[in-house]
């Protein structure tokens, strides 16, 4: 909280035990629909390790597509590895290329290599198939953002709030 800092402060220059002050400009970010002050929390995080499990999957049944899937949504986001990533998305499109959860998570490797065009037209096809997915929309949203295709990511936000009030 910010009050204990300034009761340290105002201490601090009683006790002639700070050496200087100076002007910092922050950017403190500010939530876009009510305009309150968003602060970071520091907290214990913890994080589920089911790549075993995606491991186990595979050992029983090699061609699982979402165990692929997922050991290839660990490398990209966990692991840093965007050609295990890419391996893992491959092979899981080759078995279930009709799996949206999968042609998503396609998506997001793409953004990861760059390639914003082609991640927001895997994105396009995920919304036309599952057009009430607010997730979905959501993405595509981000992809449109990332691409500076501005009116399309509004008209895609507005569409995830309809989905999705809260």
């Amino acid at each position: 909280s910010v009050t204990p800092v300034r009761e340290a402060l105002v201490e601090l220059r009683a006790e002639g035990l700070l050496l200087r002050e100076e002007d910092y400009v922050h950017n403190v970010g500010h939530c876009q629909r009510s305009g309150v002050r968003i602060q970071p929390l520091v907290s214990t995080q913890w994080f589920c390790d089911v790549s075993g499990m995606a491991q186990k999957a595979l050992a029983f049944d090699p061609d699982h597509a979402p165990a692929h899937a997922r050991l290839g949504y660990i490398a990209m986001f966990y692991d840093n590895d965007l050609a295990a990533a890419a391996r893992h998305m491959e092979r899981a499109l080759a078995l279930e290329p009709g799996n949206l959860d999968i042609i998503s998570n396609a998506a997001n490797l793409l953004v990861s290599l760059g390639r914003l065009d082609a991640a927001t037209a895997l994105q396009q096809y995920v919304t036309a198939q599952d057009p009430v997915n607010p997730a979905a929309h959501g993405n595509l949203g981000w992809f449109q953002r990332l691409a500076g295709h501005w009116e399309k990511a509004i008209a895609s936000n507005r569409t995830l709030l309809l989905l999705s009030p809260d």
